[in-house]
């Protein structure tokens, strides 16, 4: 699109992503041209995160701009030959990241991912030529910055290069009367460059596990974390609809505009179910508890799930392949949704055996998304 295309160059304004997330955000939820936040089920922040974290894999667009700005970090690092890095060394002579008075627009490109670049990188080092001495893991998993921070207090540079240092020794390259701290630590610095040899090979500069430099590989580091969602697998490979996946992303999540959550956003009177009168109709209500929801499980011949962690738990119609049930369970809560909604907004009624009925027409339609063996 225009917008990643102009994003591959420029680094947009904090005032503009946020008007193209607000306009996002409106188009998502409402399909309007704004949208208020009582229509909005979910953060956008928390929307904006990988489907493997428990959110719905919509891009952070001021993420997605810095991975796309940092392949010019990238690229002056680990393509010293293309023409423009060529005239890049030309233009600053003293170093990648010399500050100068004038700095070029692609200067400050450069200089402004590069921290983003480091943070999210290793560095296999040959010839030191474009591994930052302090700042990069290249001799621990850690950064020297973070090892010896004491010893890093003195240093006199920190985006000297690891060849610079090799060539004119570290000690030239530290302020004067070392603490003892930062004397201890040099001690062990001198100890573990002891293993390091100097070879004639460019350096190879790979992302957080060990990932090709990309600017979507990058996207993913950045975002990455230790959590996963359990219900992952579950909705996202399902063969049913996405409009059906991201119901039960906000189904497993009670985000659904139930009766319960509308009477705490002060929308609803009350949290009163629309069908069987209890006073409290939420996700689990309307999938497992409710008279009618009970009446169309066990017309299957299956009992309702006791909670929403458990429906994909749920023990499959036997003889049923167990890959299909995720699809299954999944069309049984989007008719069980869609029954409730054409009472509450068409004053339609539904009888049970007329939501079977829906359920084994959708099914049969998406059906065909299985691939044959």
């Amino acid at each position: 699109s225009l917008t990643i295309y102009f994003m591959s160059v420029f680094r947009l304004p904090k005032s503009i992503l946020v008007k193209l997330d607000a306009i996002r955000s409106a188009f998502f939820w409402s399909n309007e041209e704004t949208c208020t936040g009582a229509k909005c089920l979910v953060a956008w922040k928390n929307v904006c995160r990988p489907k493997e974290l428990g959110r719905l894999g919509i891009k952070n667009l001021e993420i997605q701009n810095r991975c796309l700005l940092m392949k010019f970090s990238f690229k002056i690092l680990q393509h010293p030959n293309i023409p423009w890095t060529q005239w890049y060394h030309q233009q600053y002579p003293l170093g990648i990241a010399t500050k100068t008075p004038r700095p070029s627009f692609l200067w400050k490109i450069i200089n402004k991912n590069l921290p983003l670049l480091i943070e999210h990188s290793f560095v296999i080092t040959y010839n030191g030529l474009s591994t930052f001495f302090w700042l990069d893991k290249w001799l621990l998993d850690s950064p020297l910055q973070k090892a010896f921070p004491h010893l890093y207090s003195h240093s006199i540079d920190d985006k000297v290069l690891v060849a610079t240092v090799w060539q004119t020794s570290l000690l030239s390259n530290l302020r004067n009367r070392l603490t003892n701290a930062a004397a201890r630590e040099l001690d062990y610095v001198l100890l573990l460059l002891q293993d390091f040899q100097q070879v004639d090979r460019p350096d190879e500069r790979s992302l957080t596990h060990g990932l090709a430099f990309s600017a979507k590989h990058a996207y993913s580091s950045i975002v990455a974390d230790d959590s996963f969602d359990p219900h992952h697998d579950f909705v996202w490979a399902s063969k049913v609809p996405i409009k059906v996946k991201i119901f039960a992303w906000l189904l497993l999540r009670d985000r659904l505009n139930t009766k319960a959550n509308m009477f705490h956003k002060n929308v609803a009177q009350s949290a009163v179910c629309p069908r069987c009168q209890d006073p409290y109709e939420d996700a689990l209500h309307l999938i497992s508890t409710c008279s009618y929801a009970t009446q169309v499980w066990s017309s299957m011949g299956l009992s309702a799930p006791t909670s929403l962690t458990a429906l994909h738990q749920h023990p499959p119609i036997q003889g049923l392949n167990p890959n299909i049930w995720p699809s299954v369970a999944l069309t049984i809560t989007w008719k069980l949704w869609d029954s409730r909604n054409a009472l509450v907004f068409r004053n339609e009624d539904h009888s049970h055996r007329l939501t079977l009925r829906n359920i084994v027409a959708d099914f049969s339609l998406w059906v065909f998304r299985f691939k044959k063996k």
